[in-house]
């Protein structure tokens, strides 16, 4: 029995001028597209010869006539609502910024489900300035230190509480804004980052004190981004440079054994030994390890090393530790009537780097 096949030629036709997509707007900025969501939306009025399967492609091109599939900015089925009658169409921020600013042209065309497909619409011309902004984000400045606004030094006994740092009262700061402080390379040993400032200042950051001592006697980086209100990309200021002072006053390291510069074999029983320990010491954490060793020389005059700690993990803070001890046996292996070097060195940075305390020094006596 014959069959009639209905072949459709037909293609969607676009209406009044050329069915021009409508904008509420021909500038597109920064400060549109914060208070957009991060999009420009436009609409196509509606257009004749709807059916089911009916898809727009739309563009986002730098001329309206020589275009490619380049600028294409993306292909969509419509919905059974749209169909013949008004569609919004997406542009979203990120695909306005990476085709950079200037002159745009926002065009579409419609395909059915036969492949018929209309004309181009007539190009809506838009003005693009869509890249943010820079800030004007002078360095930081961290209190107590002195120098300049790019460059100081830290003495860190003015920072037992904590260091302060301060944004200048001239950085390009916005209602909404937030401010983020870095302290050190991120990932950085000692590094910290905070977004909460002071109570009594929203430009005033503490850095605990905890991540101070890791940098003694370094330099590091100071400071801040910026992140508006529904944007991704931060604003990052210029970097101060801080160098943390080295601290002196450290504990000379105590013997149990040592009484006015001596030290007698003669106290310690056969078997016993000297016991080590240090007083607590600004700055001291949990974080910190202890290297401990005794030098001299034996009875040929040839150098002697006993080691007593070794990246010994500090057990507490804020009271005198335990650091170990050498056996009678051991001291024995030095020459009586020599001195001896108790010798001290801490590890303030995951021991990528030791701080010589003051060594105790005593007469090895018989």
């Amino acid at each position: 029995m014959p069959q009639t096949v209905t072949i459709d030629l037909t293609a969607p036709m676009l209406t009044a001028n050329q069915g021009q997509l409508r904008f509420d707007t021909s500038k597109i900025t920064s400060g549109y597209l914060a208070s957009h969501d991060d999009r420009v939306t436009a609409t196509i009025e509606s257009y004749r010869g709807g059916a089911p399967g009916d898809a727009v492609t739309w563009y986002w091109s730098r001329d309206p006539f020589a275009f490619s599939d380049d600028d294409i900015v993306s292909t969509r089925s419509l919905a059974a609502p749209e169909i013949g009658n008004s569609v919004t169409l997406v542009f979203n921020g990120d695909m306005v910024r990476a085709r950079g600013d200037g002159v745009r042209y926002a065009f579409y065309r419609l395909t059915d489900r036969a492949g018929n497909v209309s004309s181009y619409s007539l190009a809506f011309r838009l003005d693009v300035a869509a890249q943010p902004v820079p800030r004007v984000l002078p360095p930081p400045r961290i209190e107590g230190a002195s120098g300049s606004a790019s460059y100081s030094t830290l003495n860190p006994l003015s920072a037992t509480n904590g260091a302060i740092v301060t944004i200048p009262a001239q950085a390009d700061i916005r209602p909404g804004d937030l401010i983020a402080v870095q302290w050190a390379e991120p990932g950085s040993t000692g590094a910290y980052r905070t977004d909460q400032p002071e109570a009594a200042s929203p430009l005033e950051f503490r850095i605990p004190a905890s991540r101070i001592p890791q940098h003694f006697g370094k330099t590091i980086p100071v400071y801040y981004e910026v992140t508006e209100p529904s944007a991704v990309e931060l604003h990052v200021s210029s970097r101060h440079n801080l160098t943390v002072s080295r601290v002196s006053g450290f504990p000379v390291v105590q013997c149990d054994k040592v009484s006015g510069g001596r030290l007698p074999l003669s106290s310690i029983a056969d078997g016993g030994r000297a016991v080590f320990t240090l007083n607590s010491w600004l700055f001291m954490a949990t974080d910190q390890f202890v290297n401990l060793e005794v030098r001299g020389v034996n009875n040929a005059s040839q150098l002697v090393v006993v080691p007593v700690l070794s990246e010994y993990p500090v057990p507490s803070t804020g009271a005198t530790i335990s650091a170990g001890h050498i056996s009678k046996a051991d001291l024995q292996r030095f020459k009586v009537g020599t001195q001896l070097e108790i010798r001290v060195r801490v590890s303030f940075d995951q021991k990528l780097s030791w701080q010589s305390f003051p060594s105790l020094a005593p007469t090895l006596y018989g």
